[in-house]
């Protein structure tokens, strides 16, 4: 049987409160459930819905101000995994060479094959629990003493942190780019920090311009069409990417870029019932 999508035409989703009513009142579900797919749906509001289903929530987002399409789940596929690649080559005009594995040969993404090519920011947050560090023990305190007070304090400090469930948090932020290319469906990313810049060492600069260097080197082989592409123009520039696209999630990361692909597909589409 086949499947239906609904997408939205922006994201995040304007008058979310609105929208979610209007899916409570066609579709059922209670408004908190409702709000929360709204909030973290990366612009697919719904997926593998019965066409009905699907044509009803698109009606019902439609009449709340939210506009969206309903539209086979076929059209535009769910992105596989990705594959994490530490070396990207641009250098030969056929292909883009992807190192995924140490030892073996690349993977070869044709530059007529890559739909899309999406720099983002991967955001890693780590947390570790505040710690109060004993004092020093006073003059004349005996190896007994330090040892029991020192040890005591330690405990209490460890005891204090649990019951208060005060951490300490650290956010870092890498640049990643995200490539998806078709025939077959494949999707590779790469980061900035862990990147072998070895094929565009011989251009003499070093760090984050080598990462510009590549950026610049998929923005010229691909095709005027390829989805991402102003976004990429921006991170050449050096512009920050949208809030959308800091990422602490490789799954939110092939939803938006899933989404982004919906968009361009249908504006193609748009502009050929046109006849532009």
């Amino acid at each position: 049987m086949q499947t239906y999508l609904v997408a939205s035409a922006a994201y995040p989703i304007p008058d979310i409160p609105a929208a979610a009513r209007a899916l409570v009142d066609a579709c059922g579900g209670s408004l908190g459930d409702r709000t929360v797919q709204l909030r973290r749906c990366r612009g697919i509001i719904a997926d593998n819905l019965p066409q009905d289903h699907a044509q009803k929530m698109t009606a019902a987002l439609l009449q709340a101000g939210c506009k969206a399409w309903c539209l086979p789940t076929a059209a535009i596929p769910a992105l596989p995994r990705p594959l994490t690649a530490h070396t990207l080559d641009p250098r030969d005009p056929a292909h883009l060479s992807a190192q995924i594995h140490f030892s073996g040969p690349p993977e070869l993404l044709q530059w007529t094959h890559i739909a899309a090519v999406l720099p983002a920011r991967w955001q890693m947050t780590s947390r570790v629990d505040e710690k109060v560090a004993p004092k020093r023990p006073t003059m004349g305190a005996t190896m007994l003493d330090v040892a029991m007070t020192g040890g005591m304090r330690t405990m209490l400090a460890s005891r204090t942190a649990q019951k208060t469930g005060k951490q300490i948090e650290t956010v870092q932020n890498d640049a990643m780019v995200e490539i998806v290319a078709l025939q077959p469906l494949r999707r590779v990313h790469a980061f900035a920090s862990r990147m072998d810049h070895g094929p565009l060492e011989g251009r003499g600069v070093q760090g984050a311009d080598n990462w510009k260097l590549l950026l610049q080197a998929l923005h010229d082989r691909t095709r005027p069409t390829t989805v991402g592409r102003e976004l990429l123009e921006a991170a050449i520039r050096g512009e920050d990417s949208p809030p959308m696209l800091h990422i602490s999630d490789q799954n939110d990361l092939g939803r938006t870029m899933r989404w982004l692909m919906i968009l361009a597909t249908l504006e193609r589409m748009a502009a050929k019932r046109a006849g532009v």
